[in-house]
């Protein structure tokens, strides 16, 4: 799905991450919706797990597939964008993209999902909260030890 953005480009500051940030802007191209997320890995691994609030999903549910249904992340919602949310933090990364025409589904569905046989995250499809509100999809990438001693290795080499 192409989403022309006839908006001005914008750069957006992650909270407690001073190194990062949010880039959105018409692709050159094709002048459709580009979003570039350009954080500082030794920063945020750096950050102890205390730094991070406690984030729900809009409207104050619990996220599916975390356990107690709160994420310790840095959540940024954009208005401009349709209220399209990140989470930032130092074990999983995500985004929530509402979509209205799930309103009249009052449930959520969680899937995981693998690539080569590795649990990588989970996806979900969030029905209408009671306010007929904060329906979408919900797409969350864990970041296990694995992944932060790759990441750890790619900075040492550079």
């Amino acid at each position: 799905m192409e989403l022309p953005y006839k908006k001005e480009e914008k750069y957006i500051k992650i909270p407690k991450l001073t190194k990062s940030k949010i880039h959105i802007f018409a692709g050159k191209e094709s002048g459709n919706l580009s979003i570039e997320i350009n954080i500082d890995i030794t920063e945020l691994l750096n950050l102890s797990p205390d730094s991070f609030d406690p984030q729900t999903l809009p409207g104050g549910r619990l996220i599916p597939g975390i356990v107690n249904g709160v994420l310790p992340s840095v959540a940024i919602s954009i208005p401009s964008l349709k209220n399209i949310s990140f989470y930032i933090g130092r074990d999983t990364f995500g985004f929530f993209i509402p979509v209205p025409k799930l309103s009249e589904y009052k449930s959520i569905s969680t899937a995981r999902f693998r690539i080569k046989g590795k649990r990588v995250g989970n996806i979900s499809i969030i029905g209408s909260d009671g306010n007929s509100k904060n329906a979408g999809v919900l797409l969350l990438i864990d970041s296990d030890e694995t992944v932060k001693e790759k990441l750890r290795e790619l900075i040492y080499k550079f």
